[in-house]
């Protein structure tokens, strides 16, 4: 094998790379001539899975003499790595920790700097060198108090089976570790948990959300990961790691930070945390001085970011808890949060979330109010004196073939959101028998005079003020007639809105909160 001697003050990854063979050679015998001055400036650890992880190394070579760099492996093989004349000292270069043709490298080497010098003979410097790979295995972000358990509508894709976010396989998690997918990112589809699929063992360890009480104080809890794909350990023996951002210490055992407290208002927010490690090569661990006393760690080049969805909720959630009755319990739908997130986005108290929630459900193309249609909700009991009521919101989020739902299934769906955002969302039935005004439903057009038996509202401070997700009102000083200026209803004192809904004298003939399907 060839090595040709290239001068190079700064030799880029490319570079190196094409000194690179796809088979090493035999490490060549120790020389006694003038050595080169060889050092590494951000330490000898690398984790080439990092984000800008390349590891550079500093090389002068003595007067006259030619330097060339090779990786040694503990198994006797040498890499040719980089070639220098004295005329191009001193150089620096940098090290992606691969071997040639991208081949992973051992985690345990030598970089080798051999010195040519003609007659006055030949020098060697190494320098020991370490491959890691520092990722957190599971990590959960806790809200104390202030935390709210989640769970999906969905088993699957098709099946409506509550299933809530609980336990180790649930947790945030990094996943195994491979170099190709160091953390598993966020999961996307918000109605259905990850499932096993193409018979790999490890495809349901996801980084799932969770959700917190705005103002909530935030804990990080992190457990490194000690295992690659195959089996082996990330870090080798005699190396010495510690974390240094978001968490600070020795990178073993469980972890804990306080993090950036949950924000004031409601939404949805990826939180991304920014890792950092130090790392250094425990000489005095190899030579029976103990681990952690022959090295000082520093910093490890790069960086690695992962990203955790974190729903801001007004409050704990108001949901009933329904298992006893065969409804679902009082957490929360990933996929009902998911698919509001974008309109309550900023909303700072109850009224603001409600008239955010009533907003996107009124202007739903998917939902067409229509008074006879009734099949979105249930009933137990007399009709409009029901014992219970129940909202099919696993239903709304598969609208997509489109809903057309009447009033009381509207006042349901509105509540229940409004109950899983925190808010303390009730539903309130107004009869019996009446002649509304000019009204315009929510998909149409058209300024309508209707005949109801009842009609359904959404409150959240017993009935004070109303929420209508069914229709708009004319907001004008006559509400009966044309000319119209709609008037959506969103927290309208309860009398006013009598006045603009109907002539005829109604009330609250119930009330309550919907179950949960």
């Amino acid at each position: 094998m060839s090595r040709a001697l290239i001068p190079a003050p700064l030799m880029p990854l490319a570079l190196l790379l094409a000194f690179a063979t796809g088979c090493g050679a035999a490490k060549p015998a120790e020389g006694s001539g003038p050595e080169a001055s060889l050092s590494a400036p951000a330490g000898q650890v690398i984790d080439p899975t990092l984000t800008g992880g390349a590891l550079p190394f500093s090389v002068a070579a003595p007067a006259g003499c030619a330097v060339e760099l090779e990786l040694w492996t503990a198994e006797g093989r040498a890499w040719p790595f980089a070639a220098f004349v004295a005329e191009a000292s001193p150089a620096t270069v940098e090290w992606d920790g691969r071997l040639g043709e991208a081949l992973a490298a051992p985690q345990r080497l030598e970089l080798a700097a051999l010195t040519d010098c003609g007659d006055a003979g030949r020098g060697l410097v190494r320098l020991p060198l370490a491959v890691v790979r520092l990722a957190p295995a599971q990590l959960r972000l806790e809200a104390g108090d202030g935390a709210v358990p989640l769970s999906f509508a969905k088993a699957d894709l098709v099946t409506p089976v509550e299933v809530p976010i609980d336990g180790p396989a649930y947790q945030l998690a990094g996943g195994v570790v491979h170099d190709d997918a160091i953390v598993v990112p966020p999961w996307d589809q918000p109605q259905a948990p990850p499932w096993p699929s193409g018979g790999d063992p490890f495809a349901v360890d996801r980084n799932l959300p969770t959700a917190a009480v705005v103002g909530s104080p935030l804990q990080l809890q992190v457990e490194p990961a000690t295992a690659g794909a195959d089996g082996g350990p990330l870090v080798p023996d005699g190396v010495v790691v510690e974390v240094l951002s978001p968490v600070a210490g020795p990178w073993a055992g469980p972890l804990e930070a306080a993090l950036e407290p949950v924000g004031a208002t409601a939404g949805v927010e990826a939180r991304a945390l920014a890792w950092a490690w130090a790392a250094c090569i425990d000489d005095g661990a190899a030579e029976g001085e103990g681990e952690g006393e022959g090295c000082a760690p520093v910093p490890v080049p790069g960086a690695r970011e992962t990203r955790h969805t974190l729903y801001r909720l007004l409050g704990p959630s108001g949901l009933r808890d329904g298992r006893a009755e065969g409804y679902a319990s009082d957490r929360p739908f990933v996929g009902a949060l998911a698919a509001t997130a974008a309109a309550v986005e900023g909303a700072a108290d109850g009224p603001a979330l409600m008239t955010a929630l009533r907003g996107q459900l009124y202007a739903d193309p998917y939902v067409v109010y229509d008074p006879n249609v009734s099949a979105y909700s249930e009933y137990e009991g007399e009709y409009i004196t029901w014992d219970a009521i129940s909202s099919e919101l696993t239903a709304w989020l598969d609208r997509e073939q489109g809903l057309r739902l009447y009033c009381h299934s509207m006042s349901c769906l509105l509540s229940t959101l409004g109950n899983s955002w925190g808010a303390d969302a009730r539903q309130l039935v107004l009869g019996i028998g009446f002649r509304t005004h000019l009204t315009r439903a929510a998909g149409d057009e058209d300024w309508l005079r209707w005949s109801f038996n009842s009609h359904s509202v959404a409150t959240i401070d017993g009935g004070a003020a109303v929420w209508d997700a069914s229709v708009d009102l004319d907001g004008d000083a006559d509400p009966s007639r044309s000319p119209v200026e709609p008037l959506p209803i969103n927290g309208m004192a309860f009398e006013d809105y009598l006045q603009r809904l109907t002539a005829d004298e109604i009330a609250v003939v119930n009330e309550g909160k919907c179950w949960v399907r």
